[in-house]
């Protein structure tokens, strides 16, 4: 899946999907070929979530033990409030420890944490835009996606007991285990397939077509470059320009354009998706003098982060576009999830619909200076074989840290507290 050669025993091929994958490239990494059948994090995410958590208890366990006594803490920098914790329990189906990844696109760092009762998910602020408007412009209590129907927008309630029981119905939703579509039980049955012990999917999770499978690729590598800090001066309003000419050659005109685009299923290749990316770049040449290239090549920098992703998945990627390129595939409205006439597109989206801006206004000098001097939190670590780079927030500025290949990242946080990391 990371696209490097490498001996045959090194190898492990998932025994559903049939990728294939360096025993060193997981996480956490597999020493041994497994006993008996072996599935991918794709295809069994909540055993290598499992994996990872244990793993990062055994290691601090080991540091705890060879170093002087103190322990160092695993922390998750999150942005918005802490969770709301009852004083009594809570009627919920979830545990109320929060998890450490974005649900939307699987990667960590600055996270909103759901203030439902009970709820585990977090997000990136980027990844369900606009719903992490209300966590940026309230000191109120702050739900997800997840609890609010995507069709009536009805917010969920929670259920209480005993004298603050509510004479009101509640309101239950039906959720996505793996997305952030919801629904009420008026509309449930037109977007969800139920599967055993109760779990649902909604009809792009459960049964996706080759287009829903590249629009959730390039949603992941969407996200890849929507939550670097390299991103907010691409975001809308483009470099702070309201206005950029018209688009009347269809191409995005940021990154937010992009995005739509995504959730709504319009890209039938990578090519098309890499194109909009480049077009960007195209235009902040346009607007930016030539005798500073610090915000060209920031927007270099986040097409690269997109292409870490879609190399990763550049098989499947193969795959899913020569389905889409054979006479017996079926496009069209179709392959759009529409309930009581609301076409809605990926994490809810309601196709049609304009994404509200993101971008503080800013003269172009001030983005200049933004991307040459990065946020005081932002460490990076380097591998140094295949430079593949990672993002970890610091307590204090430093200089990228060259590592070996194949180092885990994840477990590492545990072990490197002495260099500033959290």
């Amino acid at each position: 899946m990371c696209s490097r050669d490498a001996s045959a025993g090194t190898i492990l091929i998932c025994d559903n999907c049939d990728d294939e994958y360096h025993m060193g490239c997981l996480d956490p990494p597999a020493f041994r070929v497994p006993d008996g059948d072996w599935y991918c994090p794709k295809c069994d995410p909540d055993a290598y979530s499992a994996l990872r958590k244990r793993a990062m208890v055994e290691h601090s366990v080991s540091v705890e033990a060879e170093g002087d006594g103190s322990r160092a803490k695993k922390s998750k920098k999150r942005a918005g409030r802490p969770r709301s914790k009852p004083a009594a329990p809570q009627a919920a189906t979830e545990s109320d420890d929060s998890e450490d990844a974005c649900m939307v696109c699987g990667f960590e760092g600055k996270l909103l944490v759901c203030d439902f009762p009970g709820c585990t998910k977090v997000f990136h602020k980027h990844c369900i835009w606009p719903s992490s408007m209300e966590a940026e412009t309230s000191d109120s209590r702050w739900i997800c996606p997840r609890h609010r129907c995507t069709v009536s927008l009805v917010e969920e309630t929670e259920v209480k007991r005993g004298a603050c029981a509510s004479s009101a119905p509640a309101v239950s939703l039906s959720k996505c285990t793996q997305c952030t579509i919801s629904c009420s039980e008026k509309y449930a049955h037109a977007a969800f397939i139920h599967g055993t012990g109760g779990a649902s999917r909604c009809s792009y999770c459960a049964r996706p077509s080759a287009r829903v499978e590249l629009g959730t690729i390039f949603q992941e590598a969407w996200s890849k470059m929507a939550n670097h800090y390299l991103s907010l001066p691409f975001m809308r309003p483009f470099l702070s320009v309201t206005v950029i000419g018209s688009n009347d050659d269809g191409k995005p005109r940021d990154l937010l354009d992009i995005i739509e685009r995504v959730r709504c299923l319009k890209y039938g290749s990578r090519q098309a998706f890499v194109d909009d990316i480049n077009s960007l770049h195209d235009r902040c040449v346009s607007l930016v003098p030539d005798t500073d290239p610090a915000l060209p090549q920031a927007c270099s920098t986040l097409l690269m982060s997109a292409e870490q992703v879609l190399g990763r998945y550049r098989t499947k990627i193969q795959g899913l576009e020569t389905i889409m390129k054979s006479s017996s595939y079926s496009t069209g409205s179709s392959e759009v999830l529409e309930i009581a006439g609301i076409a809605i597109g990926l994490q809810g989206h309601r196709i049609g619909t304009r994404l509200p801006d993101v971008t503080p206004c800013k003269p172009i000098s001030e983005w200049q200076q933004y991307v040459l001097d990065p946020p005081l939190d932002v460490g990076v670590l380097v591998c140094a074989s295949c430079m593949h780079s990672s993002f970890f927030f610091m307590k204090s500025p430093g200089n990228p840290s060259i590592l070996p290949h194949n180092t885990n990242f994840r477990v590492l946080r545990a072990v490197v507290k002495m260099t500033g990391l959290q």
